[in-house]
């Protein structure tokens, strides 16, 4: 028979899909006959291997550019988890992140299928879909990252703001790192071990390693060189775009 001939992974897709259905009112894929549980994603964030501290000008770059964090906040959307390269849980939720307020950094994904996953994806940013100004809860943190005047340019996706000093300089100058508007997004894909457990709550760090916005795929991100700013400059988001591909990873 020609269903012998079927791959291991194709027998999974065809169970997994026969106990899959999306649920279209509340923005998360149901496992009818599976039950569920909850996933809270505890935000962290690190230098390289040194704890972080806001307003602190005591971080170095690979330019050898000393810097502070005074602002960081951003959003988290799109976040999916598979097993197996199948699909298995969309939330539809758009999370705003200040690493000033504690209570923003706990991410709860609810109704998760209580099984083994091994990736989790996320955008950092607003997906395309819902970066339309007021397409998102109607908060004042939202509201104050509008990217634009024009309510089409959506939602600013990171501000990463600061001091920094090169070596030499003695006073320090602002900075402002910032994305938005559509394909700015970082699509972050962290390959890891997640258990969900029945009608219980899993908890994982996942920690950003700020100075992987100054590194990573697109290169060297240095102030003196590339700019103190790259509010509405298309080179310079492309590039903050694509190292924020690795600024999280899962901590063990």
């Amino acid at each position: 028979m020609k269903f012998k001939f079927m791959t291991r992974k194709a027998i999974l897709v065809l169970a997994l899909l026969a106990i899959v259905f999306s649920s279209c009112n509340r923005g998360y894929i149901v496992n009818t006959g599976i039950e569920r549980g909850t996933l809270k994603l505890n935000l962290k964030y690190m230098v390289d291997d040194k704890a972080f501290q806001l307003d602190s000008l005591i971080y170095r770059n690979d330019g050898n550019e000393t810097y502070s964090v005074t602002r960081l906040q951003y959003f988290i959307s799109g976040v999916k988890l598979y097993k197996r390269d199948i699909e298995l849980y969309t939330s539809n939720k758009v999370f705003y992140v200040d690493a000033r307020n504690p209570l923003t950094s706990i991410i709860t994904l609810d109704s998760v299928a209580a099984i083994a996953y091994d990736r989790m994806d996320f955008q950092i940013g607003v997906v395309d879909a819902k970066n339309y100004y007021g397409n998102i809860d109607n908060t004042p943190e939202n509201n104050a990252m509008k990217w634009s005047s024009n309510a089409a340019d959506g939602y600013a996706f990171i501000k990463l703001d600061g001091k920094y000093k090169d070596v030499g300089q003695t006073t320090p100058a602002d900075y402002m790192i910032a994305t938005g508007t559509a394909g700015y997004q970082s699509k972050v894909k962290l390959i890891h071990y997640i258990s969900v457990p029945v009608r219980r709550t899993a908890s994982i760090n996942v920690v950003m390693n700020i100075n992987n916005w100054f590194r990573g795929q697109y290169g060297y991100y240095h102030f003196i060189l590339d700019g103190a700013s790259t509010y509405n400059n298309p080179t310079l988001m492309n590039k903050i775009r694509w190292n924020g591909y690795d600024v999280f990873y899962i901590q063990d």
